[in-house]
């Protein structure tokens, strides 16, 4: 059977296969067939929903039209009311027809009581105990509430400069507690928007009660420890809003308080990371493990919310979790640069290596676990990318710390590979991304030792201007004489090797996709190309073992280069005999190098 795409991991299939190449999964079978007859059903399923929906949409539009004909006719035009009672009966039957198809009960359409339980019953039945109020009532209230939110901050900014601390306290709480419950009033006259901006100006009241109550404290002196930093009164002020918020959205019948609480539960770790600093620069780690902190409460915040359907909370946690992800790790990759550059100046590090390999570690792990949480393809790609990317700096922070700057670039280069090593065993959903952020080190680790490199590969131009000269000495001093001087180390050629491996274990991508095998091939032939000519000058050999080892690669190109296979419009020759391979059908896999060195074979 012909799959277009593998339907666990999602991976595109461009001819019958047994299974899939990426998961190995079974596509042929009893439990295949199952699956497919399934999938049919559903579909069928889907479109008797739509074609259900478009007739309850048509019967709501037919009660608006009866209703409007019947508000607007003269009540001395009977025959008027006659036609606009037949045609709210019309469509009374429809909708009935709909609902006695959903497994409701069908109204009788009379113009009687109707005893019936059916939705439509009970729809009648709650419009008759109420009305809605009108555009001019609406207007009404809302300068009412107005007007009323007016005087409200009147009176607060009178309680300010108020003389009696106590009193004030008490006013202020009691106008907070009767702002905190007008949204349930608000909420049963339908007023939901009025409700939700009265509970917003409510959280801005409670602060303020805050402030009075201290103010109370304070009148009769101090009485903390003077010693004691004010952060953490702010952090456990900030602690208890979020709690006390989270338990009002939860009672309260409104759907922004939730998102709020979620907004205020961002400030109490930062906060106590910051009463943590203490004063030192060190200190800044414990504010960026505040905030890896807070993106991992986020997360888990975000998976209730996707358990749960609430759209608002979910992209609340979704934007709050990445913003708090990515402060703390640009917090911590600024130490590690400030910690690398203490350790070329000779001065004292701000942090430990250590301590900046665990944040990124905790930043790796966080950024995976949403990853794997994430069903988006560009989301999970963009966010395993910044896990493979932390995770390597988390690996790296150590080695990194010890060995001089111009091999820095090697020990990043080297971990991106064991990184792609890696991802061989990872899920299937998360290799892409950690491939990206492998492949992101080695471009900026190629791109560090590039200035050798090019200098390697120009600067003997220099030498056809005096082709017949006598020079000896190393090969390093003769690059550019007296112009650029070899200032790179032995790590050039270990950076290019394992730019070269790193681009091997890299699979090709899927048919039509930039990566492809060819392409795979010749970057890894380039590498390790570059990795041979920067050997000598990086090692210090002699002049003319530099001139051998130029003329050997130039050879060992020449006679590796691969020989492909006939055309399929051209005809052997007649004095050849066919060997198997050009009897089989022609494919891309049969336009492969029949001959070539161990880096093209690679895939």
């Amino acid at each position: 059977m012909d799959w277009p795409n593998c339907p666990d991991c999602g991976a595109a299939l461009s001819a019958v296969v047994d299974a899939c190449p990426e998961c190995r999964l079974l596509l042929h079978g009893p439990a295949a067939d199952a699956y497919l007859a399934v999938a049919v059903t559903l579909a069928r399923v889907e479109e008797h929903r739509a074609e259900l929906v478009r007739r309850r949409d048509e019967a709501l539009a037919g009660m608006r039209r009866a209703g409007t004909a019947l508000t607007t006719a003269p009540a001395t035009d009977a025959t008027r009311a006659r036609d606009a009672v037949s045609v709210g009966g019309s469509v009374t039957d429809s909708v009935g027809g709909l609902v006695a198809e959903a497994g409701g009960t069908r109204p009788v359409a009379d113009t009687g009581p109707v005893e019936s339980d059916g939705p439509i019953a009970r729809v009648r039945r709650g419009r008759r105990t109420g009305r809605d109020l009108s555009h001019r009532a609406v207007q009404n209230l809302l300068l009412l509430l107005g007007g009323l939110l007016l005087s409200i901050a009147a009176v607060v900014f009178t309680l300010v400069s108020w003389q009696v601390p106590t009193l004030r306290a008490l006013i202020l709480s009691v106008f907070t507690l009767g702002v905190l419950a007008a949204p349930w009033l608000l909420v049963r006259r339908r007023l939901v928007a009025t409700a939700e901006t009265v509970a917003l100006i409510g959280l801005v009241l409670i602060p303020l009660d805050g402030v009075a109550i201290a103010q109370i404290f304070d009148s009769a002196g101090p009485s903390t420890d003077p010693e004691l930093n004010p952060m953490w009164g702010w952090s456990l002020s900030a602690a208890a809003l979020a709690v006390a918020w989270a338990a009002y959205s939860w009672a309260a019948p409104l759907r922004l308080p939730a998102a709020v609480a979620i907004v205020l539960a961002q400030a109490p770790l930062p906060l106590a990371g910051l009463a943590l600093l203490g004063g030192s620069p060190s200190g800044f780690s414990w504010m960026a493990a505040g905030l890896l902190a807070t993106a991992a409460f986020d997360l888990a915040l975000w998976q209730a919310a996707r358990r749960a359907r609430a759209a608002i909370e979910y992209v609340t946690t979704a934007v709050a979790g990445a913003l708090a992800w990515v402060l703390g790790t640009s917090l911590t990759a600024l130490l590690a640069v400030s910690e690398a550059d203490a350790d070329h100046l000779g001065s004292v590090p701000l942090v430990s290596p250590f301590v900046v390999a665990g944040l990124l570690a905790a930043a790796s792990v966080i950024a995976m676990w949403w990853a794997g949480s994430t069903r988006a393809p560009a989301a999970r790609l963009l966010i395993a990318a910044c896990s493979g990317l932390a995770a390597i700096g988390a690996v790296c922070a150590v080695p990194a710390s010890v060995v001089p700057v111009s091999w820095q670039a090697a020990v990043f280069a080297v971990t991106a590979c064991l990184l792609l090593a890696a991802t061989l065993k990872l899920p299937v959903r998360l290799r892409d991304g950690l491939r990206t952020g492998g492949v992101l080190t080695l471009a900026a680790a190629a791109s560090w030792k590039a200035p050798g490199v090019a200098e390697v590969a120009f600067a003997p131009l220099s030498w056809l201007a005096d082709i017949w000269r006598d020079v000896t000495g190393p090969a390093s001093g003769l690059l550019s004489p007296a112009v650029v001087p070899w200032g790179d180390t032995a790590a050039t050629p270990v950076v290019m090797s394992a730019v070269a491996a790193g681009l091997a274990l890299v699979p090709r991508g899927a048919p039509g996709e930039l990566w492809t095998g060819p392409l795979r091939r010749t970057l890894c032939l380039v590498f390790a190309s570059l990795a041979v000519l920067t050997t000598p000058v990086a090692t210090g050999m002699p002049y003319e073992v530099a001139l051998a080892v130029l003329v050997a690669l130039a050879c060992a190109l020449l006679l590796g280069r691969p020989r492909t296979a006939p055309h399929p419009g051209t005809a052997p020759r007649p004095d050849t005999v066919p060997s198997p391979s050009e009897n089989a059908p022609s494919s891309p896999e049969n336009a492969r190098p029949l001959r070539a060195d161990l880096l093209t074979r690679v895939g």
